[in-house]
């Protein structure tokens, strides 16, 4: 889903920007859209493949440091079982 998002975005950003450029250079509105769809076109694939990389490598930076940093077997029994048994102390004010 991000690397669509990521593809989608990129190929919103180009095609915006041709419309920008295309309306400063005094070019005809039909040439500008034309160009602009084109544009958006041919940039939604690039953005897909820059989105899938980059997915790609975050997934596998996250299995990385999972595995240096394992988590300990029954770590989070222990921190659960030392909530139910914590004793609290709070002193109850009553405003007037």
């Amino acid at each position: 889903m991000p690397a669509n998002i990521i593809a989608t975005s990129f190929s919103l950003i180009v095609f915006s920007t041709a419309i920008a450029v295309g309306v400063s250079a005094h070019n005809p509105a039909q040439t500008v859209m034309w160009r602009a769809m084109v544009a958006m076109i041919i940039c939604w694939p690039i953005g897909l493949i820059i989105g899938t990389l980059a997915q790609k490598t975050i997934e596998r930076n996250i299995e990385n440091y999972k595995s240096a940093h394992p988590v300990p077997q029954g770590a989070g029994e222990l921190e659960m079982a030392s909530e139910d048994h914590a004793e609290v102390n709070v002193d109850i004010v009553e405003d007037m």
